[in-house]
């Protein structure tokens, strides 16, 4: 007897195991774990394959060891830059993290600077993906914007080398900042939750470093003013929206800037 076929030439058997992967790939993010598993190995390679880190950033270690000196309080001056030394008046997120870890908690400085940056740049990775998926609604765009971002040669000198100790968690929280206005921007049932954590997240983005405190605002202000844009009758939310970030934002990073 011979086995019926399917108008496209399939068996039944071969439409139902087809039909059963749809399925699995709609319910498991195996291509996004996929992708992921090959974002990991090129970011990791480098500080795989090097005993020491990779970069440049002296400057910004040098101020996390003053914070040690200092028993954690802020520092005044950096010594060795400059005639006599340079004000201390960076955002120090990153730099007291970098203190905190190499210090009390005893990670090797070295081991620090290696293996940081691109744990960072994974998390990056994860919050681009998140954010194109919500402004595209594919999630094979949202895969290839995530890839194309994090694996591009000026984004990959910057953030996962040494320096990216620093100026990783700040794209972070930038692109952090810049989802979660979107999701309070679109309506989101938890529209407050949203707009408060994006004021958290350009705080934290401000402690981290001021360029990408600018880059997260103007994202905030790209996406109020094009996106969805037929929704004309709730300018004045947005608008709201908006002012509450950015104030929000600007009163809980002020216990560093009110003091520079």
């Amino acid at each position: 007897m011979s086995l019926q076929r399917a108008p496209g030439g399939a068996s039944p058997r071969s439409q139902r195991w087809s039909a059963a992967a749809r399925a699995a790939g709609a319910r498991w993010p195996l291509p996004e774990l996929a992708l992921a598993a090959a974002l990991a190995a090129i970011l990791f390679l480098p500080s795989l394959r090097n005993a020491l880190p990779v970069g440049y950033g002296a400057y910004w270690f040098l101020m996390a060891e003053r914070v040690i000196e200092e028993g954690f309080a802020l520092p005044h001056t950096v010594p060795f830059y400059g005639p006599g030394g340079t004000p201390f008046a960076y955002p120090p997120l990153g730099i007291y993290a970098t203190a905190l870890a190499t210090g009390p908690l005893g990670v090797p400085l070295h081991v620090y600077l290696r293996l940081f940056p691109p744990t960072c740049m994974l998390v990056v990775t994860l919050a681009i993906y998140l954010l194109a998926r919500r402004l595209t609604a594919s999630r094979w765009a949202a895969m290839a914007a995530a890839a194309m971002a994090t694996t591009t040669p000026v984004v990959v000198a910057y953030h996962n080398t040494a320096t990216g100790t620093i100026r990783g968690p700040a794209l972070a929280f930038a692109i952090g900042t810049v989802l979660l206005a979107a999701r309070a921007l679109a309506g989101d049932r938890r529209q407050l939750a949203a707009t408060a954590g994006a004021a958290a997240l350009l705080a934290s983005t401000t402690l981290s470093h001021l360029s990408y405190a600018v880059f997260a605002a103007l994202g905030v202000l790209a996406l109020a003013a094009f996106h969805e844009r037929g929704e004309r009758r709730r300018w004045g939310r947005r608008a709201a929206i908006v002012g509450v970030i950015g104030l929000g934002g600007a009163l809980l990073s002020a216990p560093w800037w009110v003091t520079v």
